[in-house]
């Protein structure tokens, strides 16, 4: 007969108590269960003793039987085995100063122009999410085919927007916008400046906070909200509420006074409230201007966007049904956070120039990547002297992860000092230079941005490990028996060092290239003659047809007026365009209305033809002039029909080509016509030669004698293209403080790789010099692999500098001398000059050596 098994405790449960129990009382506590349990077996039977074990597993699962890991301990060794990193780390940082400073100075410059990129290019791309509601808050937009091409637009119709939080009560605000020009009076200030028309929700809707005031202003249209600094520039330190602000309406002057103050945008709003005034107010002038406006709605929270979007459709076919003239194909909602980077036409805001921030990115990337470069070979100089302390900790027991950690926590030690003084050098001295130079206003406030936060600790992170984990793996992999030994060979062949030098040098080369290209771009334009006479000339505006006359002649009536022509926009600014036909082929060009006199007032040559003549009405109604870029790109003749508004005009002159738009814009095909004087936007006077400055303030004055309610807008003919100046100024000024911060870095490099080059080889040349070798034959390696490494990046960096900084002068300037030998040469040259003195400084120490002392030592 076969024997049964004793029954057992259930095996599951048992396990549950080995994993958890203290593995101290295991033995006791598993004993005295199962003794319960057998007792159990034969009192209860077999269930019930099953039933009772589980239950003393789980009641005995408390927090003074479980087995943990000494926490506190392991916390103590953990702070401890961290402390002593930093205690080590910050040792060695002080005792090897020099290659610390090197490193720190080099991480601190690149960091410095990395925050001057991301602060200016910031506010560009991440946008308008400062707003408290922004996440609820979407751009009513629509699609609509116009003249044949499907496009999508930014604004909304009015009065159905005005509709939209009856018709969908999961809207809860609804604000339209709409921009304009506008004349102000405030106090003895005539000027003309943007002003915004809003609903009253506007201000409820948007973070813009209030400074003085009621966020419900606007809810009363005879009130008015400027910005802090319309407030101080217009009122001072007067109390600006209910001050009075006049908007004049084309010969209406209209009174406003100030219901509220409100901050400053930020850099990275894409509205600029500058002024707003109540939407009721274009609404009660029934203008036709307020058909289209932008339209934003305040969601409640919860709302299904996408139903909320499919529901709008409805409101298609109303739009089309009200206005046959402006057909929608669909109405869709933008995001505010993403309204900037949507490209939707008549958006506020706009999309960015990416020009200036593919350059600035640039630049930082340049420097970052120079800075790491030299900074890793340094650390590797640094490490290698550290060989005989790695050789024991390894003999007592240490792991190799152990070593890579300690090396990587003094590498963050030394990359978050030079952070540190990154943001230092930032805010002292480049951005203030960067403001300077670019007329900008970026600044560096740490305690409200959250984005600069993340930039920096991800900045911080990313160098510690592009910058450490090299090194730290390099000088980790030695072992023991080969460092006491003396066998090994650290320094001895450059390799990886040796490459990133040589990438340092090629970055190098392609940064002197941009900086003296930029510099001669520079100065070539210095000399580019604009094709006119720009000199004693001022322009005034013409407000009105009415008041030209007396206008003129009062302008005549100053001595030292010497002449007075009229023109539609000043050579130089943004021009419009038209359509013009040749044939039956339709054509767009630049366009310019002015005097029959303009074109030889303005000392304009002629290459073929006749200039306009004032005697001649048919000069005034069905005549042109052409420049010598039009005529060539059309192939027109004089005497040659163009059609313009169903009126065909006779070209009667081809003039030479004029810089009419800017300095680094190309010359373009442009269409001159003449009209009366007093059909055109200004006046152009010429002065007594060397009079404009003293001139100016005079002819301002008569111009306020003979105009009320507009504002005077004059300026000099001879300044017209000093703000594209300053900008390729202060380009060319980037471009130097680049190159010459890349070769520094360079040059640090350059120091390291020497350094450990001759330290890897003291003994060998100390027992050449014991020998007789003379400095030439001891250092003729060093120059030979310093000069290796130079040619190779001469080659790859001058090809690339031909490319690369060719695009970036195609991208900025129309004209512009190609990138030839006489750049690359200078800036071979130069690059070879800071090689040679730099190697040449780390030879000394070759020359003063005494071969006993490093004989004795070794």
């Amino acid at each position: 007969m076969k024997d049964f098994e004793q029954p057992k405790p259930p095996r599951w449960a048992d396990r549950f108590l080995e994993w958890y129990c203290n593995p101290k009382l295991l033995e006791q506590i598993q004993g005295d269960v199962h003794e319960l349990f057998f007792w159990r077996l034969e009192e209860r039977g077999v269930k019930s003793a099953k039933r009772a074990f589980i239950w003393d597993i789980i009641r005995l699962f408390r927090w003074k039987n479980i087995k943990r890991k000494s926490s506190q301990t392991t916390q103590f060794n953990n702070i401890a085995m961290f402390k002593n990193y930093f205690k080590i780390g910050w040792r060695n940082i002080l005792r090897q100063k020099m290659p610390s400073f090197i490193n720190i100075t080099g991480l601190s410059c690149a960091i410095g122009c990395c925050l001057v990129a991301f602060m200016f290019i910031e506010p560009r791309v991440i946008r308008d999410q400062f707003h408290e509601n922004g996440k609820n808050i979407y751009l009513v937009a629509h699609e609509a085919f116009i003249e044949g091409n499907l496009g999508k637009y930014g604004v909304f119709d009015s009065s159905l927007a005005k509709e939209l939080p009856d018709k969908f009560p999961q809207i809860k605000r609804r604000t339209r916008m709409k921009g304009t020009q506008n004349i102000f009076r405030i106090k003895d200030n005539i000027f003309r400046s943007y002003v915004n028309y809003v609903d009253p929700d506007f201000l409820n809707s948007f973070s813009f906070p209030m400074v003085y005031g009621s966020k419900d202003a606007l809810k009363d249209p005879s009130k008015i909200v400027i910005d802090r600094s319309a407030a101080i520039r217009f009122f001072g330190d007067e109390y600006p509420i209910d001050k009075l602000v006049k908007v004049i309406y084309d010969e209406e002057e209209i009174n406003f006074s100030v219901g509220g103050v409100i901050e400053d945008a930020p850099n990275n709003s894409s509205i600029r409230p500058g002024f707003l005034i109540s939407y009721e107010v274009l609404e009660n002038r029934g203008q036709t201007a307020q058909a289209n406006a932008v339209t934003f709605i305040e969601l409640e929270k919860g709302t299904n966007v996408l139903e909320l979007e499919r529901s709008f459709q409805s409101m298609v076919s109303v739009q089309n049904g009200l206005k046959p003239d402006a057909q929608y194909e669909s109405i869709f909602l933008v995001p505010l956070e993403s309204m900037a980077k949507s490209n939707l036409n008549g958006v506020p805001g706009g999309s960015p120039p990416m020009a200036p921030i593919i350059l600035l990115i640039s630049i930082a990337g340049f420097m970052l990547l120079l800075a790491i470069s030299n900074y890793v070979n340094i650390a590797i100089l640094m490490a290698t002297r550290r060989v005989k302390e790695i050789g024991i900790r390894k003999t007592i027991g240490s792991k190799r992860t152990q070593i890579i950690v300690q090396f990587l926590t003094e590498n963050l030690i030394l990359c978050a000092l030079s952070v540190f003084l990154g943001i230092v050098l930032a805010r002292g001295l480049f951005m203030p230079w960067f403001n300077e130079m670019s007329g900008g206003t970026i600044s560096l406030n740490l305690f409200s941005n959250r984005n600069l936060w993340l930039f920096l600790g991800l900045l911080l992170l990313v160098v510690t490990f592009l910058s450490g984990f090299y090194p730290a793996v390099y000088i980790s992999k030695y072992k023991p028996s080969v460092i006491f030994s003396g066998k090994e060979k650290l320094g001895k062949k450059w390799g990886f060092s040796g490459a990133l030098i040589t990438f340092q040098l090629v970055l190098s080369i392609i940064t002197i290239v941009g900086g003296i290209m930029f510099v001669r771009t520079n100065n070539m334009q210095k000399r580019i003659e604009w094709g006119f006479d720009k000199e004693d000339k001022i322009l005034v505006n013409i407000p009105s047809s009415e008041v030209y006359p007396e206008l003129l002649n009062k302008m005549m009536s100053i001595p030292g007026v010497e002449e007075a022509v009229a023109t539609n926009a000043a050579l130089g600014e943004a021009y419009g365009n038209t359509e013009f036909y040749l044939g039956d082929k339709k054509n767009r060009a630049s366009f310019l209305s002015c005097s029959a006199k303009y074109p030889q007032f303005m000392g304009l040559e002629l290459h073929e033809g006749r200039f306009f003549d004032p005697e001649l009405i048919s000069d005034s109604q069905s005549s042109v002039m052409v420049n010598y870029k039009f005529a060539e790109h059309y192939g027109i003749r004089i005497d040659d029909l163009i059609q313009i508004d169903s009126v065909f005009h006779k070209v009667v002159g081809v003039l030479n080509d004029f810089t009419y738009q800017g300095l680094s814009d190309k010359i373009e095909p442009i269409i001159i016509k003449a009209k009366p004087d007093s059909e055109l936007n200004y006046l152009t006077l010429k002065v007594s030669a060397g009079t404009e400055m003293e001139m100016e303030d005079k002819i301002k004055q008569a111009w306020v004698d003979v105009v009320q309610n507009k504002p005077y807008i004059g300026f000099l003919q001879s300044r017209i293209f000093d703000s594209g100046s300053e900008d390729s100024r202060g380009l060319k000024n980037t471009m130097l403080f680049t190159s010459t911060l890349a070769t520094i870095l360079a040059a640090m490099g350059i120091f390291g790789l020497a350094s450990l080059s001759i330290a890897s080889k003291m003994k060998d040349i100390g027992i050449k010099k014991a020998l007789g070798a003379n400095l030439i034959q001891l250092t003729k390696s060093v120059y030979l692999k310093f000069g290796i490494m130079l040619s190779i990046a001469v080659v790859i960096g001058s090809t690339l500098a031909v490319f690369i900084i060719g695009i970036f002068l195609d991208e900025v300037y129309a004209y512009h001398d190609p990138v030839n030998f006489i750049p690359l040469f200078f800036a071979a040259a130069i690059l070879t000059i800071v090689v040679f003195l730099t190697v040449t400084t780390q030879i000394g120490k070759v020359k003063k050596m005494n071969p006993a002392e490093t004989l004795r030592m070794d």
